[in-house]
């Protein structure tokens, strides 16, 4: 020992002379003289000892990529191999011999149960076999918490993401880097890495730094926009009762797990799903840009068409069951807005051919109505008739005589009468009613005043023609019953009133 520290002695005797062989400052010089002097109590005194003006970790916390670091960071004489170039990129390196020192060592104290705090750590690695200053251990704490590789706990907060603002906090000052505590993660290996980075920049078409934090953060912010856009579209699916709602649900559930997930779980799910996600968003994207071209309006259309107006055009024998299986299969939710022309294409075909059978129906009706407010009309009684109940007469005959309109492309129904095709049938069945109870009531209305003793009585002839009319002799009963009863009502001088 003696001889050592009269080799040491004579050294710095000799200083005066070659200080700039040492170093620059006094501290260099003083390491020097250690090293050299007492090698066994600092063996790894080279291994951290580089040129630091104290701000290196927060310049890479800050820095937005790192191609232009402080040549302390890059291999080199100068350098600690803290960022190393991979592929195009420039990447933290957790490997570099003085990161994996200070790396081992909170490995093995966490493993103990051993809380590692910043000033620990200080005090550890500034002290013998290190002889390391402070703000050596500072950047690479910085360096492991950019690379993923270590988690920061400032202020009651575990902090992953070197972006957020409390987490750069930490090595702001000394007292807030001596009460902070590190602890080791599980860090993403770098195929991970690289693989979340190739689906991020396919879905993204930017070019992102292959590091965890920058990756997690981009993943959430498009997590973020996709978000805004999904809730609109997830209102209007539910509103309308579009197809695909789970798909939304489960879409919207995914998005709300990447905006909670830590760094690390983004970048996995990044990895792993990637694809899934890119898939699941162009189908969205698909589905929204569906329902602003009107898929709602085509969803409403292609039910009525199926609901309504296919029933009708079945019962008339009209043969459209192919289209109206397709369409039916394009209803379906993993079917329907990739095939959003077609299902407008059929809808409108069937809704065509039951608006030309409901307008032929209807016409129909609207000529045979017409023709007996015609035959009314002429009737030589309807001149009696006074003027103010004319229309009151007339109008179980006119409002089913009407013209058609449509107020809508898709309405199914005359806009004025608002007749559906079974109304219109049971009409034309029972024209000859309705015209027969109009002319009672011209009858009623233009009869002269009844005499004394003379009393007035409807005959309605569907109670004579009860029974079905399948013969000449049931003919001939029916009119004989009739006959009977209207010689018996002239004889007791009644005024008969035929309906």
């Amino acid at each position: 020992m003696i001889e050592a520290v009269e080799k040491g002695v004579g050294l710095f005797r000799g200083v005066s002379r070659e200080a700039q062989a040492l170093g620059k400052s006094a501290g260099e010089i003083f390491k020097s003289f250690f090293e050299v002097a007492f090698p066994d109590l600092y063996p790894k005194l080279e291994l951290g000892s580089r040129a630091v003006t104290g701000k290196e970790a927060d310049e890479i916390l800050k820095a937005a990529n790192l191609s232009g670091l402080s040549p302390v960071f890059y291999d080199g004489d100068n350098g600690l191999a803290l960022v190393v170039q991979q592929g195009s990129q420039w990447v933290a390196n957790e490997s570099a011999a003085v990161a994996k020192e200070i790396l081992d060592y909170i490995k093995r104290e966490h493993a103990y149960g051993n809380k590692v705090t910043g000033k620990i750590l200080e005090e550890h690695f500034s002290g013998l076999g290190y002889g390391w200053e402070k703000e050596i251990v500072k950047l690479v704490l910085a360096v492991l918490l950019r690379a993923g590789s270590v988690e920061v706990t400032h202020q009651g907060r575990r902090l992953r993401n070197y972006q957020d603002p409390p987490a750069r906090a930490a090595f702001a000052s000394v007292p807030s880097f001596r009460s902070a505590s590190f602890s080791p993660r599980e860090s993403v290996g770098l195929k991970t890495l690289t693989t979340a980075v190739q689906h991020l920049e396919e879905l993204t078409g930017e070019e992102v730094d292959i590091e965890e934090g920058a990756i997690a953060a981009r993943f959430r912010k498009l997590a973020d926009e996709e978000m805004k856009l999904l809730l609109p579209l997830a209102a209007t699916v539910l509103a309308n009762r579009l197809p695909g709602s789970d798909f939304v649900e489960e879409y919207r559930q995914a998005l709300t797990g990447i905006q909670g997930s830590a760094s690390d779980d983004c970048v996995r799910i990044l990895a792993g799903e990637g694809t899934s996600f890119k898939e699941n968003r162009d189908a969205i994207r698909q589905m929204r840009e569906a329902v602003d071209s009107g898929a709602a309006q085509m969803i409403t259309n292609a039910r009525l068409a199926l609901e309504e107006e296919w029933p009708v055009l079945q019962r008339q024998g009209i043969d459209l069951i192919g289209a109206v299986n397709e369409l039916k299969s394009f209803l379906e939710p993993d079917r329907f807005y990739e095939n959003i022309a077609a299902v407008k294409k059929i809808a409108r075909d069937i809704s065509e051919k039951y608006r030309d059978s409901y307008a032929r129906l209807h016409e129909e009706r609207s000529t045979q109505f017409a023709s007996a407010i015609d035959d009314l009309k002429g009737r030589a009684k309807w001149a009696l008739v006074p003027e103010d109940v004319r229309a009151a007469v007339l109008s179980p005959l006119t409002e089913r005589a009407c013209e058609l309109y449509f107020s809508e492309e898709n309405s199914t129904r005359c806009a004025i009468c608002r007749s559906t095709v079974s109304e219109m049938q049971s009409d034309l069945v029972a024209l000859d009613g309705i015209k027969a109870q109009a002319i009672a009531r011209i009858q009623e209305l233009t009869a002269p005043p009844e005499e004394e003793g003379v009393r007035s009585e409807r005959v309605k002839l569907a109670e004579f023609f009860t029974d079905t009319l399948d013969s000449q002799e049931a003919i001939e009963e029916a009119i004989q019953r009739l006959r009977d009863y209207l010689l018996k009502l002239t004889s007791e001088n009644v005024r008969i009133i035929v309906e």
